[in-house]
C-alpha cells in the first residue's frame, strides 16, 4: 500500500575569487533532488567541477515561482576533494537554481528546477468489517470491508486559496495473490476541509469486497497539478483525474 503520505560560508571573498579565476576553464554540473519535495521539506542541490578543483568557492543562485526577478544568491559553498559541493534548501515554491563559480559567474552550471507539493500529515488509515470490528490498513483480512483514511495537507500561503479549493481524487486497485494491482480504479473524489494555517483535511471512506484467499491492494490519492498557474507540484499532466492510473503512477510521490 502507498501511504499518502511526506553551510558554510566561504571563508575569504577575495581567495575564493582567485581559485574561480584559476577553475573557470571547466564546467559545472547541478542536480536537484528528491523531485518533488515536500513542501517545509530540504532539496539537495549537488555537483561537481569537472576540473576536480577542491577549495574553489561556489555560489547558489535561485529564482522562485513565477521567476520573473531572475536568479539571487541564496548560499555559498567550497569544492570537496573531487571538486563536488552540496547544498540544502528549503523552496516553499517551484525554484530554479543555477551554481557558478565565485568570481567567475561565466562558469555556472545549467538550471534545473526544485518542485514543491503540499505537504501531507496525520496520516490515518483504518478499516471496519461488515460486523464493525476495527482493523489496521496494514492487515485489513477479507469479506465486507470499508476502509477510512484521513490526513492533512499544507500548502504555500500563497497557492493555498488555489490549492484548497481542488478536489482530492482516490484511488483504488485489488488484485488476487501477491503481485501489486496493475491498475487503480477512480473510487470516488472529496473535497478539501479548511483548518486554518493554510492547512486542510482530508476524509474519505469506501466499500470494498476482499477474497477469502491471498490478495493485495493499492490505496493513492492525488489533487491535479496546476505548475505553471501557481508554483505547485509538477509540470505537466500525470493520470490524476483519469478513470484509471496504473500501478506506476501512482506510486509516484504524488501525481497530477
Amino acid at each position: 500500500m502507498r501511504r499518502v503520505v511526506p553551510l558554510a560560508v566561504v571563508a575569504a571573498i577575495a581567495a575564493a575569487a582567485t581559485v574561480g579565476e584559476a577553475a573557470a576553464a571547466g564546467t559545472l554540473t547541478a542536480k536537484v533532488s528528491p523531485k518533488p519535495v515536500l513542501l517545509n521539506h530540504e532539496v539537495s542541490v549537488k555537483g561537481q567541477l569537472s576540473t576536480h578543483q577542491s577549495g574553489v568557492g561556489v555560489v547558489l543562485e535561485t529564482s522562485r515561482f513565477p521567476f520573473s526577478s531572475g536568479f539571487s544568491q541564496t548560499r555559498t559553498t567550497t569544492t570537496g576533494s573531487s571538486g563536488d559541493y552540496q547544498f540544502f534548501f528549503k523552496p516553499t515554491l517551484a525554484t530554479r537554481v543555477r551554481v557558478h563559480v565565485a568570481g567567475d559567474p561565466s562558469t555556472h552550471s545549467g538550471t534545473p528546477t526544485a518542485y514543491v507539493i503540499a505537504n501531507y500529515t496525520s496520516f490515518k488509515c483504518s478499516v471496519t468489517t461488515k460486523s464493525g470490528q476495527t482493523r489496521k490498513c496494514s492487515n485489513p483480512g477479507h469479506g465486507d470491508l470499508t476502509f477510512h483514511l484521513s490526513y492533512h495537507l499544507t500548502f504555500p500561503g500563497s497557492a493555498y486559496a488555489k490549492e484548497s479549493a481542488k478536489q482530492v481524487y482516490v484511488y483504488y486497485g485489488q488484485r488476487s495473490g501477491t503481485k501489486p494491482p496493475g491498475t487503480l480504479q477512480l473510487r470516488k473524489t472529496v473535497n478539501q476541509k479548511a483548518l486554518g494555517g493554510n492547512k486542510t483535511e482530508v476524509k474519505a471512506s469506501y466499500f470494498v469486497h476482499a477474497p477469502a484467499t491471498a490478495w493485495t491492494y493499492h490505496l493513492a490519492t492525488c489533487i491535479k497539478f496546476t505548475e505553471a498557474a501557481d508554483g505547485v507540484g509538477l509540470p505537466g499532466h500525470h493520470g490524476c483525474g483519469d478513470q484509471t492510473v496504473t500501478h506506476k503512477q501512482a506510486s509516484l510521490t504524488s501525481f497530477g
